[in-house]
């Protein structure tokens, strides 16, 4: 998570109370009593109490740009950003070279998600050079610029405040974040861990540093920075889901799964939790208990449709076939486009003996996904159950040709050859059977429509001879019959 921006705060100090106002005081010195009431109030975190005083202030004093920015900065507090946005304009027309109203009118856009404002704001302020709290408007305009998705610009944004400020460990922390969405994996390491050596007390830090770990593959590394994380944390579920999923990663399901259950202690309703739980037990083997987990997630969000796809596989390894068919349905009715779960629908309607519809599925598995080997030698399987060997065939060199070393296709590859072999070779000896079963004419007829169909012969005439018997004329095309040669085809 990103650190959520900071306002500036500059207060001036008052020393006569409200309640010792009198009638011989000047406006000047009684904007100047309610202007240090105010500020007593804001510093107790009395808010609303703070802003009727700033505002009686003013009363008394309206261009005093100071107490604008203090009302500002109050209003902001109890998320009154609409209000507090028109206080730090009345701020910056009073005193429009002053970085702070600027500074903090920035942060007040960007709650209200208005960031490309915010970042012009931001900008405003730092043509001001307020040399004291310049990383700071480096630091929120580089969040603005992230929620704005301009990666780039935000992480350009960090390195200013970071060398403004080498000290700000926030800064480190956000830059980190930032080059690992970038995909600057060391890069972003060794910016978590500047952070860590100024500050090592924060657990997000700790807890992204995990996240760049894993990316990098070093998961034994990401769950000692996690475990540290949760030393820190230890009442959040999503660093205890988070461990479990590195676990889950480096094969230790039943770790894995005592991580998903302290999750799921913490926070009961969080669906993500019991998936992951139901996917530990799947590879446990614990099928009911998987069963039971995905229910329990689909109770509190029934359109996550990898949930419902994984409930399938779970009710599939019960043999409940029929159960985990309308599992996927449900899985492929949340997301049509799920290329898991129409493979494995076709998989289990392959199991029913089912062959076409699980050709059906699988076509419209390797459709949406046509690098997956897997798919195509499910494909390939189906087609070999409906006799449609060559093309099952065409769909096992398929996968191959995305995976050469995949196990199950260079298998039915051989399989389907030799069933082609097979195949041919009988129905070879069948036609050798029925020419040796015809009769002498029949032989020559179908000797005659064999140059015929071949090209070489544009006619042939039956001419008679004096004893009656009947003879062909063959007429070549193109050239004598001593010139053409027909070459034997295999």
């Amino acid at each position: 998570m990103l650190t959520i921006p900071r306002f500036d705060e500059t207060y001036a100090a008052f020393h006569i109370k409200p309640s010792e106002l009198n009638g011989s005081l000047s406006p000047v010195h009684q904007h100047s009593v309610w202007h240090s009431e105010g500020d007593r109030l804001y510093d107790h975190k009395r808010y609303q109490e703070s802003i009727a005083c700033y505002e009686r202030a003013l009363v008394n004093k309206s261009d005093e740009y100071l107490v604008w920015n203090k009302l500002g900065l109050a209003q902001a507090a109890l998320q009154q950003y609409q209000q507090a946005r028109s206080s730090f304009d009345q701020a910056i027309e009073i005193s429009p070279n002053v970085y702070v109203a600027w500074y903090n009118k920035g942060n007040v856009l960007r709650e209200l998600r208005h960031h490309e404002d915010a970042v012009a704001n931001y900008d405003k302020a730092l043509e001001c050079q307020p040399k004291h709290h310049e990383d700071w408007v480096w630091h929120n305009r580089g969040l603005s610029l992230w929620d704005l998705g301009h990666l780039e610009e935000s992480a350009k944004s960090y390195d200013h405040a970071v060398s403004t400020n080498p000290r700000n460990f926030q800064s480190w922390a956000n830059r980190g974040k930032v080059l690992s969405q970038l995909g600057h994996y060391q890069e972003a390491l060794a910016s978590y861990d500047r952070s860590i050596e100024i500050e090592d007390g924060e657990y997000l830090t700790w807890a992204n540093r995990a996240i760049t770990l894993s990316e990098l593959g070093n998961l034994e590394g990401a769950l000692k920075s996690l475990d540290k994380s949760l030393e820190l944390n230890p009442a959040n579920d999503e660093l205890w889901n988070d461990r479990g999923v590195f676990l889950y990663e480096l094969d230790r399901y039943e770790e894995a799964l005592e991580s998903f259950d302290q999750s799921i202690s913490l926070k009961p309703d969080e669906d993500t939790n019991w998936f992951n739980r139901g996917n530990a037990l799947l590879r446990l083997k614990h099928f009911d208990k998987a069963v039971n987990s995905y229910d329990q997630a689909l109770n509190i969000n029934p359109s996550n449709h990898w949930v419902w796809d994984n409930r399938g596989c779970a009710l599939s390894e019960l043999n409940r076939l029929n159960e985990a068919i309308a599992s996927y349905d449900q899985a492929l009715t949340q997301c049509p486009t799920s290329y898991s779960a129409w493979n494995n629908r076709g998989a289990d309607l392959y199991s029913m003996g089912y062959y076409q519809e699980a050709l059906n599925s699988f076509d419209q598995a390797v459709a949406l996904k046509l690098d997956k080997a897997l798919y195509w030698t499910n494909r390939g399987n189906a087609l070999r159950q409906l006799g449609q060997l060559e093309n099952a065939l065409a769909s096992y060199n398929t996968a191959l040709s995305i995976n050469q070393t995949y196990s199950q296709a260079q298998y039915w590859h051989s399989i389907v050859l030799k069933d082609l072999e097979q195949k041919n070779k009988i129905k070879l000896e069948t036609q050798l059977n029925e020419y040796e079963q015809t009769s002498e004419e029949n032989k020559r007829l179908a000797f005659h429509k064999a140059l015929l169909a071949s090209g070489l012969v544009k006619q042939i005439k039956q001419t008679s001879r004096n004893s009656g018997s009947i003879r062909p004329l063959i007429q070549v095309q193109g050239k004598p019959i001593s010139e053409t040669i027909i070459e034997e085809r295999r």
